[in-house]
């Protein structure tokens, strides 16, 4: 699913635990594999048994957009980039986390990985 980019658009359940500035950081891939936004995910090693994961799609994000807590933000990206860090403010509380990237198409897929951090009251 991921290395294909398919599926649904989903959302995460926040517990903001303290108000305050929060880095949130949207990948396509996990952060250590350290691949570029519109990289596919290299094929998989052989497996006695079995068959390795085969090459990932390559896409063309251009944009990149959260929606938390009535915020709607859009980050503009280029394939260069790992990832779409996006800085706001939150107060504690539960909330509702989309986050999606957009191609050239308009297509809308979501960001599989994401990051949160709180940097300052």
């Amino acid at each position: 699913m991921v290395r294909n980019a398919q599926g649904e658009i989903g959302f995460w359940a926040v517990e903001v635990a303290q108000s305050g500035k929060y880095k949130i950081e949207l990948y396509r891939w996990p952060k250590e594999s350290h691949l570029r936004l519109n990289d596919p995910a290299p094929k998989g090693r052989e497996i006695p048994g079995g068959k390795p994961y085969p090459e990932g799609k390559t896409l063309t994000i251009t944009k990149a957009q959260i929606k938390i807590g009535g915020q709607e933000l859009y980050k503009e990206v280029i394939g260069s980039d790992s990832c779409a860090t996006f800085t706001l403010e939150l107060k504690k509380g539960s909330y509702k986390l989309e986050c999606r990237f957009i191609d050239t198409e308009n297509i809308e897929r979501d960001s599989y990985y994401v990051y949160v951090d709180y940097l300052t009251m």
